[in-house]
């Protein structure tokens, strides 16, 4: 049992190396961190493949105990009968008899051994589960306490109301432990169809009110009003790329909507990528979108992603860092056309040209 646990644990290590690789293989590539990378993959390759040896060893031993147990119904009832056969006392067939119903009583009492190997791998499978069970049990326990003595020092949280605007009152925002005070006593409501730019220093707490405005955060006192979630679309400053085709790019989360292929072409155009259906063999062929496209295009993707949603409330969270001035300014301009009210995260001095206010976490005093 042991060695099948720890062939389940090795090989997940295993997979999971590969998948940090083929994530981050142009990072990877830009660092020249291949040797290094190489040489940890085959250090849990050897790993797994040491374990297996030892699990094969084992499983030889239990396969010649199992079939040395098998022969026991046919040798045993002939050792048993045989003195009584050659005293004249039971006939030949006797033999045969007995170990007929040795077997069958035998058999019956097999289980364990004629299931050794399975009942092992089946709880060294119970094992880890019962361990994944124990760390999930410990980190809730660890968060009852951290929610207990968040609650002690403040025994408020942020209240959300929906409403058919976007708009804070007296929101003070702390952090989930309520350790440190991010935002202090702000009230602010901007127009709708309109834009706010939140901008200040790296650590200021502007994306932890992104968090705060759909529901992630609530430590903290005052009011936040926004309309339903499903009205509201976030884009993070590293587009989401689901499994799928072009089409499911562009209609996530929605992806059964029926839109039509004329629609989505006209999208393409609108964020700049009229060539993205043709170059990658139309709208229903699946793809690794997050390799096969540059950060810049899966910005501009999700752009038409947002414009394609109908929402009315948007969340960018840098979402043009990796874009040029002209992309940035047509990808706004689309966001103003379609009455879309949306606030921005964001440093570039040229974001203030396409917002009616700002809000500069630098100069807030807490």
């Amino acid at each position: 049992m042991r060695l099948n646990f720890e062939q389940l644990k090795k090989e997940a290590d295993f997979r999971f190396s590969l998948v940090r690789v083929r994530e981050n293989a142009e990072a990877i590539a830009f660092y020249q961190g291949e040797p290094y990378e190489v040489d940890r993959i085959k250090a849990r390759f050897l790993e797994v493949v040491e374990n297996f040896k030892r699990l094969i060893l084992w499983e030889l031993n239990l396969n010649i105990l199992s079939n040395a147990y098998e022969f026991i119904p046919f040798v045993l009832p002939a050792i048993v009968v045989a003195p009584g056969i050659f005293a004249g006392e039971l006939e030949i067939g006797k033999v045969t008899e007995a170990q007929g119903a040795f077997i069958r009583v035998f058999f019956s009492l097999n289980l364990i051994v004629g299931r050794f190997q399975s009942l092992a791998t089946f709880s060294a499978g119970v094992e880890r589960l019962y361990t994944f069970l124990a760390a999930l049990d410990v980190s809730s326990e660890a968060e009852t306490t951290a929610e207990t003595t968040a609650e002690t020092a403040v025994e408020t949280k942020i209240e959300t109301k929906i409403g058919d605007r976007l708009s804070l009152e007296n929101m003070t925002l702390r952090t989930p432990k309520a350790d440190r005070i991010l935002v202090k006593d702000l009230s602010l409501t901007w127009p709708v169809g309109e834009g706010l730019l939140v901008r200040g220093p790296s650590g200021s707490g502007k994306s932890s009110l992104l968090r705060a405005i759909v529901g992630l955060w609530d430590s903290g006192e005052g009011t936040i009003v926004r309309p339903e979630l499903d009205q509201m679309l976030f884009l993070p400053q590293r587009p989401y790329m689901v499994l799928g085709t072009l089409r499911d790019q562009l209609l996530y989360p929605k992806v059964n909507a029926e839109i039509e292929e004329e629609e989505l072409r006209k999208m393409l155009i609108r964020v700049n990528l009229p060539d993205l259906e043709t170059r990658q063999g139309g709208f229903d062929r699946e793809q690794n979108w997050s390799d096969l496209l540059s950060l810049g295009e899966q910005q501009r993707l999700i752009f038409a992603r947002l414009l394609l949603s109908k929402a009315r409330y948007a969340i960018l969270d840098e979402a043009t860092s990796a874009l040029d001035g002209e992309n940035e300014r047509n990808l706004y301009q689309q966001l103003k056309d379609s009455g879309i009210t949306f606030l921005s995260v964001g440093h570039r001095d040229s974001l203030t040209d396409y917002h009616a206010s700002t809000l500069d976490f630098g100069k807030l005093s807490l």
